[in-house]
């Protein structure tokens, strides 16, 4: 899937995601390619949208082939449940090892229309191969410029996701991905404006929330630690203290 989703999101545009939690999908060749894609083919039929606009996420565990039949199956009822107040349920359904669904919400204003950003994430260790991963989904109905949007995602990401650890491990389908869909019908947001500005706090404030509650949920955690470096010559060099620490 990771594979698959990089090569997707090359475009700029996603219309739909299809999440399978308990595996992985994940160093199973040629198979598991011809799987994903028969993932998305399938969503991609039953949403009435191009399979290259469908993102797949998979997660759990890796090196077993996924089994297509309760793929299909799931697919088939995911797509017939779908509904505006359907994504709690979608933040439940994505979780492995996790204690508890992990969901956040903020409103903003953009040139006077307002605006909202909510999001969603599971994970909760990778110590080990078989063991979960993180996955992350932020949306918002703003209507962004795409250069702004990655933008705004690359900056909050590096500030919260990226500076947060577990165990120390990395798994293998780590995703966070950002969509905007428009129908807020605001001003567009571009670079270097104030409605970018304005929804990059918004943005960052939900990965925020949502990367403190994976740690909060960190398989064998009974605290969460802040460290904050000061005086570093650069935010590079303070993250090798703090994770030093």
């Amino acid at each position: 899937p990771v594979l698959v989703g990089m090569k997707r999101i090359r475009r700029g545009k996603v219309q739909a995601v299809v999440i399978n939690s308990g595996n992985a999908n994940a160093c199973t060749g040629n198979r598991g390619i011809q799987d994903v894609e028969a993932m998305c083919r399938q969503v991609a039929f039953r949403l009435g949208v191009d399979p290259k606009l469908v993102f797949p996420s998979s997660t759990g565990l890796i090196g077993m082939p996924l089994p297509m039949s309760k793929i299909r199956g799931g697919i088939e009822k995911a797509t017939a449940l779908l509904s505006p107040h359907s994504f709690s349920q979608a933040a439940e359904a994505i979780l492995t090892t996790d204690r508890f669904s992990k969901v956040s919400s903020t409103r903003c204003n953009i040139g006077g229309q307002r605006v909202v950003v909510v999001g969603m994430a599971k994970g909760a260790g990778m110590v080990a191969p078989r063991m979960a991963t993180m996955l992350s989904y932020v949306l918002t109905d703003a209507l962004v410029e795409r250069s702004s949007l990655k933008d705004i995602l690359l900056r909050s990401a590096d500030k919260t996701f990226h500076s947060v650890t577990v165990d120390g491990d990395r798994s293998t389908n780590d995703t966070v991905l950002f969509l905007a869909n428009g129908s807020a019908k605001n001003r567009p947001v571009v670079r270097g404006s104030k409605g970018e500005k304005a929804l990059e706090r918004a943005v960052a404030r939900v990965m925020k929330e949502l990367a403190l509650k994976l740690v909060e949920d960190g398989e064998g955690t009974t605290k969460v630690i802040e460290v904050i470096v000061e005086r570093a010559r650069s935010i590079v060099e303070a993250k090798k203290v703090a994770f030093a620490v």
